[in-house]
Parts: structure tokens; C-alpha cells; sequence
């Protein structure tokens, strides 16, 4: 299914964004960055994001947004203020923008008022790093790094195999 995209607002901190009619979410450039899944972004086969997020300047913001229609459907094109360019194809926006499940509302009301996001590497919590393989094999670590994911906007993991073979395991 395509989505269609409508730039709504750009804001100095980000961009609001319409998909599929629904009403506007707003985007900072910091998580448009991060979640661009062009080539460049996000590793071919691993599907590991490859854009250091720790590394990206507090004041990134996009000189230029447009969308591009392509087979597979609109692409949100960004051109950096560090003269990079990223995409971020419509079904990324479809996603975050699709309703909870019922049954997960009243979890998702506990997790929004408990939510800690951070704008920039100076806000990070100090959160230590899960064990990848006890991430895999133990649920109590699980879920302790899921409720990281879930109040922080992401988790560590360490102790990851790098290969492809390790991605895939």
C-alpha cells in the first residue's frame, strides 16, 4: 500500500508531518536523522542503522525537505545542514503514525507518562548496557531494556556479534 505524504511545518527543531489525511505529527530533526533507512543510514544486510547519533551536531537541522515519488512510493528526501542527504520513505511515517491496539492503550498511557525523551547528547541518561546474548536468552533483561527503549527512545545493547552471521542468529 503507498501513503501519502504532506509537509505540513518546519519548525527550527523539526518538521510536521501528515500521512494518509491523518492530522500532523511533529518530527525533530535529531529522530529524522536517526530513522532515515536509505542505504547510506542503515546497512543493506544487517538492517543495523549506521548513522552515530552521538556524533550528530545539537544544532542539525535539514536546509532543504522534499517529497520524491518512487516505485515503492513517496520518499521524504533531507538535505543536511552538514551537506549530507537522507530519505525516509512513507511507510516509516505510516508506521509511527498507525493508532495502539486497544488492548496495549492502557500500557501505552502508564509508558507516555513515564517518557523521558532527549533532544541531544547532553540529555542522555546515563543507561548502562544490556548483555546482548542475556537480552536474547533471559526475559527479566528483556523487558528491562524494553522499558528503556520504551521511556528513553532507545536501549544499549553491548556484547553484539558484528557479522552478518550474528545479525541474523
Amino acid at each position: 500500500m503507498t501513503h501519502t505524504l504532506v509537509l505540513r511545518h518546519h519548525h527550527p527543531e523539526g518538521l510536521d508531518i501528515s500521512v494518509n489525511g491523518q492530522p500532523a505529527r511533529h518530527y525533530t530533526w535529531q529522530w529524522l536523522r536517526d530513522h532515515s533507512n536509505d542505504p547510506a543510514s542503515v546497512h543493506p544486510d544487517t538492517m543495523q542503522r549506521q548513522v552515530d547519533t552521538f556524533l550528530l551536531p545539537p544544532d542539525l537541522h535539514a536546509n532543504n525537505t522534499r517529497l520524491t515519488e518512487t516505485r515503492t512510493g513517496q520518499v521524504l528526501e533531507l538535505t543536511w545542514s552538514n551537506g549530507e542527504t537522507s530519505h525516509c520513505a512513507s511507510q516509516l511515517f505510516a508506521e509511527v503514525a498507525k493508532p495502539a491496539a486497544p488492548d496495549h492503550l492502557e500500557a501505552q498511557q502508564v509508558l507516555s507518562s513515564s517518557r523521558q525523551p532527549w533532544a541531544s547528547a547532553g540529555t542522555l541518561p546515563g543507561l548502562p548496557p544490556h548483555s546482548g546474548p542475556a537480552v536474547l536468552a533471559d526475559q527479566e533483561v528483556c523487558d528491562s531494556w524494553l522499558n528503556d527503549v520504551a521511556v528513553y527512545g532507545f536501549g544499549l545493547v553491548a556484547n553484539i556479534d558484528p557479522t552478518k552471521e550474528g545479525a541474523t542468529a
